[in-house]
């Protein structure tokens, strides 16, 4: 006789599994919604190693993610661990899910004799049944991590676990340490999350392969979109019937409007919209409807991804008490009151909550770290770029020097005063590029290898035209996109229609980065001995003691404030100047930034070759070697 197939997740616990009325608002016979059928099969394939869901409250998380565990457990024959935020959170999941589920459901009775009983192998921490064991511990101890070797686990409101666990240390970590050696481990982690840069989902889900989210047809105009909150400038999302009071609101006064035709459907159409739902990733396209078939971008067969990471928020929840109306109720209370903000943000979207500011670096620490350079350009700076911002009757540019590791020293800022649509300041411009020569500290002139000029302002056929004045790929003609975590670069190699190759930067993604590198400095050793001056610091930035180098120019350095707010519908992050505040030494630093990664990632600089090239050189001069060919110091860019 032939052994039968496994069934996948969705199928055995409709068949199976059973929601108590001691831990159920709606007690029964489990009926997977339509949003929760692909999570629940991808928590239970062996292809997917790790699923992490970011998620809101009232979605159905914790019921999918214990009949996944049940599944792994009846139909795998599989041992795993529930890690809780601590002990007391663990032995209440336990009393709340755990028991009373088995009470319920005879196909894990069977395979668990002293269900009803208790014994050893039925405590509060612990279950073991024929040839299976599931332990359910608390993250916040460092002895719950040890001797635990397991097939599965699951981490439940991983954004309520500790920082740090004792000397475990990260307790993601630790908790993964339990799966290895499994022949099938499995990982799943879930919570709403908290505050962001300090969250374990947030992590979590910057390391899935692949980032999902749910999309559904508007039932007009069949376009696919996730559903977002929206928020007072965007053109789709939740609306309501604001000349009404909150409580006087009914499921016809809340509506969702289409991001395409505009056209409005009710949370009463839910289900049925539902239906035909796909999980799709906003970077690559791969999407699922089933959780276990996944399709490129071109509807091309495509391997399932090793790491999955899922976002789902209360909107999509088809056991709302009052719909949608509850949750725009909640808005209208929330008023100036943060907490109450954060709350709703945290629980009721699914998001992240970012602080209104983020941390600003201060400019009279930048000030005080100048240094003296031995050279214009210290022995560490081997490639020369240079980046241009235009204003209306000025260019403001300046010259970076490039090391290993991206450690940079600024060279030189200047500022070239004229009318930019006379072709006189354009030429000025071009002959401090083509000219300007830093003398290195090995006695060796330097000059400007690559630059950018930024394209976005009132002159910007003049700028592209300024581009083409140069060699294929010296120049970089530069515009900015403020989307949060866009890339820092993105260069195309294809000619445009203003004759020149688009040079993309991230521009808020730079500023996160160029804040965390102010923050680099060289570190002590064990015995608080401090390396040598000239030892490289990747990510480091200089500056010099010269007269351009004041304190105005490093308060237009550190001149964005991070803030928080909605864009096409979902929170975003992004960088603000305050009123009366200049930003260009920031915006040229950015642009540096952005035309040596550029060079790096596109064109084959190799900072480290580089630096390997120049020292051979120099000691082949100091050696006095018979004189030869000289090799080109270019790190392979051209």
């Amino acid at each position: 006789m032939r052994k039968k197939p496994p069934i996948n997740g969705v199928e055995w616990a409709d068949k199976y599994f059973y929601l108590p009325p001691e831990s159920s608002h709606i007690s029964g016979r489990w009926t997977t919604q339509p949003t929760q059928a692909a999570v629940l099969n991808m928590m239970t394939s062996d292809a997917i190693r790790e699923i992490y869901c970011q998620k809101s409250a009232r979605w159905g998380f914790t019921k999918i993610a214990v009949a996944a565990v049940l599944y792994l457990i009846v139909h795998r024959g599989r041992s795993g661990v529930i890690y809780q935020p601590d002990d007391k959170k663990a032995r209440k999941f336990v009393g709340a899910e755990i028991d009373p589920v088995i009470r319920w459901m005879p196909v894990l009775q069977a395979i668990f004799p002293d269900w009803n009983s208790r014994h050893e192998h039925n405590t509060v921490d612990r279950k073991q049944g024929l040839g299976w064991s599931l332990d359910i511990l608390g993250a916040h101890s460092p002895t719950n991590f040890d001797m635990i070797t397991k097939q599965f686990l699951f981490g439940d409101e991983v954004d309520r676990w500790q920082i740090e666990s004792g000397k475990s240390g990260d307790p993601i970590k630790a908790a993964l340490s339990r799966l290895e050696g499994a022949s099938f481990p499995k990982a799943i982690f879930g919570g709403t999350p908290t505050t962001a840069d300090i969250s374990h989902i947030e992590r979590l889900m910057k390391s899935a392969s692949a980032v999902l989210r749910c999309y559904v047809a508007c039932p007009h105009c069949a376009r696919e979109q996730t559903l977002l909150w929206g928020g007072r400038d965007a053109e789709f999302g939740i609306r309501w019937d604001k000349s009404k009071d909150k409580e006087a609101l009914t499921g016809s006064d809340v509506w969702y409007v289409c991001a395409g035709c505009k056209g409005k459907f009710f949370y009463r159409e839910l289900a049925e919209i539902e239906l035909g739902c796909r999980w799709i990733a906003d970077d690559s396209g791969l999407w699922t409807r089933d959780g276990e078939h996944f399709f490129n971008r071109d509807d091309s067969k495509a391997r399932p991804p090793r790491k999955v990471g899922i976002y789902i928020s209360s909107l999509y929840s088809l056991t709302l008490t009052d719909g949608w109306v509850g949750l725009v109720r909640k808005w209208l209370e929330i008023g100036d009151d943060r907490l109450k903000r954060k709350t709703f943000i945290n629980l009721d979207l699914g998001e992240l909550w970012v602080e209104d500011s983020g941390e600003k670096p201060n400019a009279e620490l930048l000030y005080d770290r100048r240094e003296v350079y031995a050279a214009p350009v210290p022995m560490g700076g081997l490639f020369l770029t240079c980046f241009v911002d235009q204003q209306d009757d000025r260019f403001e540019g300046m010259v970076v020097a490039w090391g290993v590791g991206e450690e940079s020293w600024t060279l030189d800022y200047f500022v070239l005063y004229g009318d930019l649509h006379r072709p006189v300041i354009w030429d000025q411009l071009e002959r401090k590029i083509r000219t300007a020569s830093y003398r290195h500290e090995s006695g060796i002139e330097l000059t400007i290898r690559r630059f950018g000029i930024d394209t976005g302002g009132h002159y910007t056929d003049a700028a592209h035209a300024f581009v083409r004045r140069f060699d294929s790929h010296v120049g970089f003609a530069c515009r900015g996109d403020n989307r949060y975590q866009q890339p820092l670069v993105t260069y195309q190699k294809k000619i445009n229609k203003h004759g020149t190759r688009a040079c993309v930067i991230g521009t808020d993604t730079a500023v996160d980065m160029i804040y965390a590198r102010y923050k680099i400095l060289p570190q002590p050793d064990e015995q608080g001995n401090l390396p040598d001056p000239k030892a490289s610091c990747p990510g480091r930035i200089h500056w010099p003691v010269a007269e351009w180098c004041t304190r105005a120019f490093f308060a237009q350095a550190v001149a964005e404030v991070k803030k928080v707010g909605y864009s096409r519908g979902k929170l975003v992050v992004f960088y603000e100047t305050p009123p009366g505040m200049r930003n260009e030494v920031i915006d040229c630093y950015k642009g540096n930034l952005a035309v040596v990664r550029a060079a790096r990632q596109y064109l084959g600089l190799d900072l480290a070759r580089l630096k390997q090239n120049f020292d051979e050189l120099l000691n082949s001069s100091a050696a006095n070697q018979p004189k030869r060919k000289r090799k080109r110091v270019t790190g392979g860019i051209r």
